[in-house]
């Protein structure tokens, strides 16, 4: 192994039961305040100590990854820590995504990195290195007898006195270390619950809101007393935490449970290290002779800087918005995951549709990297990419194909049209190449083979047929290919995503033109957003009048969500779009950010997941449509801003932060405010005339339309 780790082994604790953390420690000689660093990397996931002290507050480290192509580790200073002379440090291990005992639908395990935990470590410090993993570190089974990433966590405070035996060499996971340099998962929030559920039987609180994270307790009792704490986000009407629906892929009688046995000294607080969970609810059941003094939920994820926002007067925005944003935090877990809860996969589809909005919204420059590494990782030979990632081996054969697939080529180039830089596109492009080689492979007769549809869409309504949507998104990936081949002067990719878009657009034409006249608003909106029309004009009207049938409302699955409401903003059917994303009731935003208590469902019903961004992407749709931000040349080096500002919409605001600088937004009933950075060029369009504007704030006063 190479510095920081040429003087380390992966060590791991030999006959410690499969469900229990083991935990190792070591001792060093140190000045108090020298500045010594620990580099670990601790699979499945670490919480590190230091002469009795928490080193730092990072949970779930290091990130998820295809551990047999990319381990990742960490770097922590330990001056604020050290003391004179010797000092001990403590390393527990749970087993998180590399050991995964419980069977679920995803296979997790049987991965083919799956081991027992282990870890690499050295301390430095001046250049000299004072310690070094290895088979004279002590080990043992910790008093966390048992834990897992989606059944839960048991604790015995009782376990003090240690087993301690020497540490095992073992091999490496496989794959390269690598520096962790994505952001790290943080509690960000905490909450007290807002009442009890009358009458239940264990206690359940109700913290008001969808989160992901867990519950800390604070108790008092005898020994051997137990709290348990199960998690969900339903309760049924006889007042029982109901959790059928989230539960339905773990085959394991636990599941969203955490346990805590009392040592029987004094107050005790404990939360659980080495999972998560999806929840509103809590119900706390209490064995024995102790007292529960305190319950609060602590929400943490993945620490993304805010990037933007949207302040406005109208409630049902407000509320959109803010479900968009909870449910995009508690499913990003160093990746976007799809719920917090049963999956907590990183399904490729729901992660590029909603993509925009989360570059809207969130600094996404150093998540995003990591997670296209991934997708990098889980690339076969042959070009193809499974429908989650990491994946050991589950989703190649059902989940992938070019409607999932699209995200190795969309998010690339949104990172690019708002952060300016082309390096990530130059280290996608192989893999790039290579997926086109597998598409055009999986083509028969022009028409992609394999491929998911329009996803939870409404029963018994017109959706596009699946063959039609595949042919459309590759369209969109071959033509993304194409800019993105052009931009960095890579002919055979440009030329490879052209021949497919040409392929594909002439098979959807041919297999799918018998379509028109139908009522699917998906249809009409991918020919109009893709050119795949000879009379545009019919298709418009084809578009309104299925909208019109629909009452104004979004008709389809998450496709259509995306889709619908951008082709009705780019043919100038502008009207008819905010009445969709405004619209109440069933199906719509509103009804569903009502419904979920904070975030988006899974399906238009609230579903069998209270908890998806895969509606989300209507956020983005408010920084295009009503503040008007169009991106006209990379990293917002030219913006042209054409605000929609609708009569029954008073006022509003929204901001981005650029790389030049913050770009914002605003209406009142009696002006247009607008906020330039220095260095962007910036034109209004506004009543069907231009203007260009200023570095600064600009105010343009309200005219009638």
């Amino acid at each position: 192994m190479q510095y920081p780790f040429e003087n380390a082994h992966w060590i791991s604790c030999p006959d410690c039961p499969a469900d229990t953390a083991p935990v190792f420690r070591a001792e060093f000689d140190c000045s108090a305040g020298a500045d010594a660093v620990l580099y670990l990397s601790g699979v499945g996931f670490e919480a590190v100590s230091l002469n009795g002290q928490e080193l730092d507050d990072e949970l779930l480290s290091p990130a998820f990854s295809r551990y047999d192509k990319t381990v990742y580790y960490r770097e922590l200073s330990l001056k604020p820590y050290v003391r004179e002379g010797g000092n001990c440090l403590e390393i527990t291990l749970g087993n998180g995504w590399f050991n995964q005992q419980q069977e679920d639908a995803w296979q997790f395990e049987h991965a083919i990195w799956k081991a027992s935990p282990r870890l690499v470590c050295a301390v430095y410090c001046g250049g000299k290195c004072l310690l070094a993993s290895g088979s004279d570190w002590l080990c043992a089974p910790s008093g966390t007898v048992f834990n897992s990433l989606r059944c839960g966590e048991t604790c015995d405070a009782r376990i003090e006195e240690l087993n301690w035996h020497a540490a095992r060499v073992m091999p490496p996971p496989g794959g390269r270390l690598r520096r962790q340099t994505i952001d790290p998962i943080r509690v960000r929030r905490t909450y007290a619950p807002i009442c009890t559920v009358p009458f239940a039987s264990p206690t359940i609180y109700d913290f008001g809101i969808n989160l992901s994270g867990n519950v800390e307790i604070c108790v008092e009792g005898a020994k051997g007393s137990r709290v348990d704490i199960f998690y969900s986000e339903l309760i049924t009407i006889n007042g029982r935490v109901s959790r059928e629906l989230i539960a339905a892929h773990v085959h394991s009688q636990r599941f969203q449970q955490d346990t805590y046995i009392l040592k029987g000294e004094g107050q005790e607080t404990w939360h659980s290290k080495f999972g998560y969970n999806g929840f509103r609810y809590a119900c706390v059941r209490t064995t024995g002779d102790c007292r529960l003094l305190s319950v609060h939920a602590r929400q943490f994820h993945t620490d993304l800087r805010d990037a933007g926002g949207i302040e406005t007067c109208d409630e049902s925005i407000r509320r959109i918005h803010s479900a968009i944003r909870q449910s995009s935090l508690t499913n990003f877990y160093h990746m976007p995951t799809d719920c917090p809860h049963r999956e907590k996969n990183g399904w490729t589809g729901d992660a590029w549709l909603s993509a925009e909005q989360m570059l809207f919204n969130f600094d996404m420059r150093r998540a995003y990297a990591k997670w296209l590494d991934d997708i990098l990782d889980s690339q076969r030979e042959s070009g193809q990419i499974p429908g989650i990632v990491p994946t050991s081996a589950w989703g190649y054969s059902w989940g992938s194909g070019v409607t999932w697939d699209a995200a190795l080529f969309e998010i690339p180039w949104q990172m690019y049209m708002f952060y300016g830089d082309t390096t990530i596109l130059l280290h996608c492009a192989p893999a790039m190449r290579r997926y086109l080689e597998y598409l055009t492979d999986v083509l028969d007769d022009g028409i992609p083979a394999i491929g998911l549809g329009d996803w939870v869409a409404p029963a018994n309504i017109e959706v596009i047929p699946d063959g039609a949507l595949r042919a459309a998104i590759a369209v969109y990936v071959g033509r993304l290919a194409g800019n993105i081949g052009e931009v960095i002067g890579d002919q055979a990719l440009s030329e490879a995503g052209r021949k497919v878009a040409r392929i594909c657009g002439a098979a959807f034409r041919r297999e799918y033109d018998s379509l028109k006249g139908c009522h699917c608003q998906l249809y009409y909106a991918l020919r109009l957003l893709l050119g795949l029309t000879d009379d545009m004009r019919a298709d418009q009207d084809g578009l309104l009048e299925s909208v019109h049938l629909a009452d104004g409302h979004v008709l389809g699955g998450m496709f259509s969500a995306s889709f619908v409401p951008e082709a009705l903003r780019c043919c100038g059917a502008v009207d008819a779009a905010w009445k969709m994303v405004s619209a109440k009731g069933f199906p719509g935003w509103d009804d569903l950010a009502r419904k979920c208590a904070g975030t988006l469902g899974e399906n238009w019903y609230g579903g069998s997941s209270m908890n998806h961004h895969l509606f989300s992407s209507v956020g983005a749709w408010y920084y295009k449509a009503l503040a008007g931000i169009q991106i006209e040349e990379p990293g917002f080096k030219k913006v042209l801003i054409t605000p929609y500002i609708p009569e029954d919409l008073p006022s509003f605001r929204a901001w981005h932060e650029t790389p030049l600088g913050r770009l914002a937004v605003a209406w009142d009933e009696k002006a247009l405010k607008i906020e330039v950075p220095g260095g962007m060029k910036a034109e209004l369009e506004l009543n069907r005339e231009r203007r260009i504007l200023h570095a600064g704030r600009n105010t343009v006063e309200r005219k009638p339309a």
